[in-house]
């Protein structure tokens, strides 16, 4: 009796470990999955911006006058979010250098054991999770003059 709720119970956790994995790429926990207004709705709400500046047919631009201030692409199609980038901008190397590894590490815990370093030197650190959903690329290029972005690929079926 006991190896029968053994078996079970490992079968149960099996099942909703299989079940709990996410069907879209996640940014700053929101999935891509969500309806493109959803999705810049909640990021309005997180302290993004409408770029006005910016228009280009299926993108949305937004900005982020915040501690991270950033500038944010959303390519959009009649399926939703394609994809997603990032561009941070920082006053030193440092800070830069800082902003990358936080945000590998948030990935790091997201996608464990699926990432790879395309790059990685003092000039350059280029870091890919490959997952099932999409890719995403933290790209911190030449600290010297920080340049940090973020991009996010969505795959979908064609």
């Amino acid at each position: 009796m006991k190896k029968m709720m053994m078996a079970a119970m490992v079968a149960l956790t099996t099942l909703c470990g299989c079940n709990s994995e996410p069907e879209y790429l996640t940014f700053k926990g929101l999935s891509l999955g969500l309806k493109p207004e959803a999705f810049v709705d909640s990021l309005l709400a997180k302290g993004y911006e409408i770029d006005t500046t910016m228009e280009a047919d299926g993108c949305i631009f937004l900005i982020n006058r915040g501690e991270t201030k950033s500038s944010m692409t959303i390519e959009v199609d009649e399926k939703g979010i394609a994809n997603l980038q990032e561009n941070f901008e920082r006053e030193t190397n440092d800070s830069t250098e800082q902003l990358y590894w936080d945000n590998r590490k948030v990935y790091e815990d997201l996608y464990p054991g699926t990432f790879y370093m395309k790059k990685n030197s003092d000039l350059h650190k280029h870091c890919v999770f490959q997952t099932k959903m999409g890719d995403v690329n933290v790209v911190l290029e030449n600290p010297f003059r920080p340049t940090f972005y973020m991009l996010l690929e969505a795959k979908r079926e064609e």
